[in-house]
């Protein structure tokens, strides 16, 4: 084919280049795999809250589950709750001690907008209707709002992001207690020094964590980042309908598992991005469709990671991100379709048909003979 690149080469790239962003975050640690955590207080449900995430707590009792619904994982006083407390008071001092660059009042909302950057009021707060974050055309505009006590939103009040705003970049500390409102949706990443109260039909996007304080649910819809599903069919099986946040299946949304042999699994995803951050392992007669050719989703295989089997065909619109020490088999990736390396380190670039080709990273990138590139290759 005139449009296919056949590249014979070997090659060895260190590039250097410094990121400069609005502001730093820390590191999360063991909280980062929590949507609704606390590290000393009960968890209770009441209603039909339908929880999509993982959820836990490190000393109290956890209740209300059914009727609730979760599709995800349950820690109650375990190793990782040990850890997640450790890391959850250490994010929260982080916050604590951050500078403020604006002093805003303690009355949020009415139709506000807030342009990236750290905000802080100097008392209890409230948020009555609109809080609009614009991201203003930066996807990675990062948003701090410090409340120094307690912190409250009316009935119906929303928090909504404009202009590229992402509410993983999104960050509330609180020194007291959250109550959402009835009816409202809220969206980041807050942590607080008090209990968290979901009220009646409220909406919740993100990661809900406290230091030192209970958690109540009601009738609520909770949920992670984005919306990310995995879909497993066996070879006799076509319900199409079969749609699971499990690679193995089942509910939840724990991205590490081992898949039975003779499965396919199709991944989707209608949010930016997701990320493996543990051993993946597919049976021997098992594979993987990235995508659906209409989507446009992103995975990334982190450091450290492990994807063990095929990765049969990255779709149109799909991007695969290979952080991992080992690079894993892949066999074609479609037109439109994006394979980025980007390993801090060395890395063997894999002979396979691809769509378009980013290689970046500090280290030595090995293309191997018989690389098929149809779409561009872009090397930074």
């Amino acid at each position: 084919m005139q449009s296919r690149k056949m590249i014979v080469i070997i090659v060895s790239l260190c590039i250097c280049f410094s990121i400069i962003t609005l502001g730093q975050v820390p590191d999360l640690g063991k909280i980062s795999g929590f949507t609704i955590f606390t590290a000393s207080g009960a968890i209770t449900n009441t209603g039909l809250t339908l929880f999509n995430g993982n959820i836990g707590t490190n000393v109290g009792a956890f209740t209300g589950f059914p009727p609730g619904i979760i599709r995800g994982r349950i820690h109650i006083a375990d190793s990782l709750t040990t850890m997640a407390s450790t890391d959850a008071i250490r994010v929260y001092s982080y916050f604590d001690a951050l500078t403020c660059n604006t002093v805003i009042g303690s009355t949020l909302g009415y139709n506000q907008f807030l342009a990236p950057g750290n905000y802080c009021t100097g008392a209890a707060s409230t948020l009555n209707g609109l809080l609009t974050l614009d991201g203003q055309g930066n996807p990675d505009a990062q948003f701090v709002i410090k409340i120094n006590g307690a912190f409250s939103t009316g009935i119906s009040s929303k928090v909504i992001l404009i202009n590229g705003a992402s509410s993983t970049n999104v960050y509330w500390q609180v020194n007291g207690e959250f109550d959402l409102g009835d009816s409202s949706t809220f969206t980041g990443t807050l942590i607080a020094n008090g209990a968290i109260n979901l009220l009646d039909k409220s909406a919740f996007t993100g990661r809900m964590i406290s230091v030192a304080g209970a958690i109540s649910l009601y009738n609520n819809h909770v949920k992670t980042f984005g919306d990310v599903y995995f879909k497993t069919i066996g070879y006799s099986v076509t319900d199409s309908s079969n749609w699971t946040y499990n690679r193995n299946g089942s509910n939840g949304n724990d991205f590490a598992g081992t898949m039975i042999d003779e499965n396919i699994i199709w991944h989707l995803q209608n949010a930016p991005l997701a990320v493996e951050d543990s051993i993946w392992i597919l049976g021997n007669h098992s594979w993987m469709l990235l995508g659906d050719s209409v989507h446009a989703i992103s995975f990334t295989i982190n450091n450290n990671a492990d994807f063990i089997g095929l990765i049969d065909t990255v779709n149109n619109y799909a991007t695969l991100i290979i952080k991992s020490d080992s690079v894993p088999i892949l066999h074609i990736a479609k037109l439109t379709s994006t394979i980025s390396y980007s390993k801090v380190g060395n890395q063997l670039i894999r002979p396979i048909i691809y769509g378009n080709l980013i290689v970046n990273g500090t280290g030595a990138k090995t293309l191997v003979d018989d690389t098929f590139v149809n779409g561009n290759i872009t090397i930074e």
